[in-house]
């Protein structure tokens, strides 16, 4: 019975990727890297909570500007397949987790920067090359990707500077109410 129905979830999952191109699973590598490599021994820049942190809050802004100027723009694919052409989405996901893996591993080696942004620069000429996007699609989606990326650790930044000062505003209001106690 479970040999039956492994069989058939495997079936109906390869029947739903039949479509799929190489660009739809190489623009989650750079941001798969970005945790992988760690537990590879490969010491990233900051911590798991603030890389998630970080990742998490790029995304929802990438997705947030690429959803919104798909939903605005209206542009139709060179393939003429339907009108969200604008900004490309790959691409921006790509090099959303490329800056992301710069960021963490340039200390350690460039090299696994570069090769983050070789995989997103091969998943945009890929979108291009499929007749998905035209040129300014993925260079649009490929800067929002590198800005997100960019805003979240600027956000990460202010976020750790913030708290640094609320809690030095604490202990010094308990300082004071321990003084106006004794």
């Amino acid at each position: 019975m479970i040999r039956k129905l492994l069989v058939s979830v495997l079936m109906i999952w390869s029947s739903a990727c039949a479509h799929a191109q190489v660009e739809d699973y190489l623009q989650y590598m750079p941001a798969a890297m970005n945790f992988a490599l760690k537990p590879c021994g490969v010491q990233p820049a900051h911590t798991f909570k603030d890389r998630l942190f970080v990742s998490v809050v790029a995304w929802g802004m990438m997705y947030g500007v690429t959803g919104g100027l798909k939903m605005t723009v209206h542009e139709w694919r060179p393939d003429d397949s339907d009108d969200e052409s604008f900004p490309s989405g790959h691409s921006a996901r790509a090099f959303c987790g490329a800056n992301i893996v710069m960021h963490e591993y340039k200390d350690v080696s460039p090299w696994i920067g570069v090769s983050a942004y070789a995989i997103a620069a091969t998943t945009a000429t890929l979108r291009v090359t499929h007749k998905k996007h035209y040129v300014h699609d993925v260079l649009a989606g490929a800067a929002i990707g590198y800005l997100s990326s960019e805003a979240a650790y600027l956000i990460k930044q202010f976020h750790i500077y913030h708290s640094m000062i609320k809690n030095k505003c604490e202990k010094y209001i308990l300082f004071q109410q321990c003084d106006v106690i004794n």
